[in-house]
């Protein structure tokens, strides 16, 4: 796994994000909000990936009034036009995410 550091000065979270979603085979992209101009900033990463039967998740959150229902149609588009699209939204102040891989659970 690689880690990198983004200031946003030497690097941006954008410059980061559209190369590693466009080449990825499974990206999840996990944020507090949502907004459309953010979508549409990473639309032809999403389409890139998901085109070659790549698959990605989504999970947002909705407090604060900050994600743009718009930005959640358009994701909602991703996961109706792409079996291997998926959307999870959440309402919760406490934050947490856990990612597993390969579970024998």
């Amino acid at each position: 796994m690689q880690l990198e550091l983004i200031d946003n000065v030497s690097r941006t979270l954008l410059t980061a994000i559209l190369p590693a979603v466009e080449k990825a085979e499974d990206a999840r992209i996990a944020v507090a909000f949502v907004s459309r101009g953010g979508v549409d900033l990473i639309d032809p990463a999403l389409q890139q990936c998901l085109g070659r039967n790549g698959s990605v998740e989504f999970l947002v959150g909705l407090d604060f009034s900050t994600t743009e229902p718009q930005a959640l149609w358009k994701l909602y588009e991703f996961t109706q036009r792409y079996a291997s699209a998926k959307m999870y939204c959440h309402v919760d102040s406490d934050r947490r995410l856990y990612i597993t891989r390969n579970c024998m659970c």
